[in-house]
């Protein structure tokens, strides 16, 4: 957990963290949730609109990923889970930066029978209403393509705003050149997923 002393940000651990809303768990992933992880991840149409996900993952990969984020000091990795059991998607904050108290987000949907039902949306919000009333985060920022259209549309609904229109070429996929959107959150702003 985070502690707050003078404005600093002192020690933390996602290890037990359980974030719950009316319809979901968000909780740290174990292990054992690579395999559905890997069926995600290795699908293209799932993960079409996410920079990380360029190549085939192997499961000792994605397990040795999920021991990684539980380790480290500056992520935080959730699995979403619905009906106290499923395993629909994983979200989480990354790249914490202690010192400016910000932090990265990142939400997906892999299970694509539960895509359009707002899973996203209200993982995003649970996640985010934690980040600035526990951890105490100032700032949430997200990277989307500027292709992805419904991406653009979810985080301005929860309260986004774009700081960098358009950062020309900045990823590699497929072997083409694709533009980013920087969009970011400040916790003075943050309106529990309402757009101000």
């Amino acid at each position: 957990m985070i502690f707050e002393k003078g404005g600093k940000m002192y020690h933390w651990k996602g290890k037990h963290i359980i974030i719950a809303s009316s319809r979901l768990l968000l909780m740290p992933l174990e292990e054992s949730d690579a395999e559905e992880v890997l069926g995600w991840i290795n699908n293209p149409d799932i993960v079409k609109n996410f920079q990380f996900f360029t190549g085939t993952v192997c499961l000792s990969d994605e397990m040795d990923y999920i021991k990684k984020m539980r380790n480290s000091p500056s992520d935080l990795l959730l699995g979403i889970i619905v009906d106290g059991e499923e395993l629909i998607g994983m979200c989480g904050i990354h790249e914490i930066d202690f010192h400016n108290h910000t932090a990265r987000l990142g939400v997906i949907i892999g299970r694509k029978d539960h895509w359009n039902q707002g899973y996203a949306k209200e993982a995003i919000i649970d996640l985010l209403s934690w980040a600035f009333c526990v951890m105490h985060l100032n700032k949430v920022y997200l990277n989307v393509f500027t292709t992805n259209e419904r991406g653009i549309k979810l985080y301005t609904e929860v309260g986004f705003q774009v700081e960098a229109p358009r950062l020309r070429e900045e990823y590699r996929i497929n072997g083409e050149y694709v533009d980013m959107m920087r969009m970011a959150v400040l916790r003075k702003e943050w309106n529990n997923g309402k757009a101000s």
